[in-house]
């Protein structure tokens, strides 16, 4: 029984190392979902990143790429706190439902995707799937390794005080700066800084960083998202480790790859015409 035991975390242990290092990979494998090209070089970007920007079109997936890149951070890394933040409750609890439907497979799309999040998630009641909708407090939901993901309510003013180890702002053209500027000092604290008696810190391993990603379809150069991909395509093309821009125009949904083969678009060019 013991080495049985031993042996089912010891599998649990390489899996969730090897999601570590292959996210996309996690994705289509654990979660049985299958990406775009695109998508999946969103994702391979943002992953080590600590700020990046997404300026995506429309019909380009970026709620859906969102979700399921929080979905995955959750799942592969414990007690993380993720905040899905909006200027209004409305478009942050859209991301978050985004992710629900695609916990609970009511993403008609998606075919033959895995319970492996739902089956996370804790379930404080027998009749319950362990989300929360509180219209006070935002939405959330638990996973058994510690993490949390919740939507937050509030504006610069009352959405204060919170602790967050990566903060999603979807649709946050049109965000001010006195909005982010409080929000984002939700993720000020090193991960790394901790304090104890009789512990050597110099043998504790170095943690992962903090996140912001700053999602949006396209605003103009007054907004705060354009300041931010400015500073970040600046960083990024000057090598500077940890700064991620990606600019999805409508031609990625119109003529989207998979395995660098043609695939179904998501966009057709009379909608674009019309818009």
């Amino acid at each position: 029984m013991i080495t049985t035991r031993k042996e089912a975390l010891e599998k649990y242990i390489r899996i969730i190392l090897w999601g570590r290092k292959h996210p996309v990979a996690f994705i289509e494998k654990i979660f049985k979902i299958k990406l775009m090209d695109y998508q999946a070089y969103v994702i391979e970007g943002t992953w080590t990143s600590t700020s990046a920007c997404w300026v995506c079109s429309r019909n380009a997936g970026k709620t859906f790429i969102g979700a399921l890149y929080l979905m995955t951070r959750a799942i592969l890394f414990p007690s993380m706190k993720i905040r899905i933040l909006a200027p209004v409750a409305r478009q942050s609890q859209e991301t978050f439902t985004k992710l629900e439907d695609i916990a609970k497979k009511n993403i008609s799309s998606l075919m033959g995707s895995s319970d492996v999040f739902i089956n996370e998630i804790v379930k404080t009641k027998a009749d319950s799937d362990g989300i929360t909708h509180d219209q006070t407090k935002g939405w959330s939901l638990e996973l058994f390794n510690g993490s949390v993901i919740s939507t937050v309510k509030g504006t610069e003013k009352t959405a204060v005080s919170l602790r967050s180890n990566l903060n999603f702002y979807d649709e946050c053209f049109n965000i001010t700066d006195t909005y982010a500027t409080a929000t984002e000092a939700f993720c000020a604290q090193d991960k790394d800084f901790k304090t104890g008696v009789g512990i050597d810190m110099d043998i504790l391993p170095t943690d992962i960083p903090n996140q912001i990603i700053y999602a949006s379809s396209a605003g103009d150069t007054d907004s705060y998202l354009w300041k931010k991909y400015r500073e970040n395509a600046m960083k990024m093309i000057m090598g500077i480790p940890g700064y991620f821009v990606v600019d999805i125009s409508c031609e990625m949904p119109l003529h989207p790859t998979m395995n660098g083969e043609p695939f179904a678009p998501l966009l057709t060019q009379q909608k674009i015409d019309d818009d």
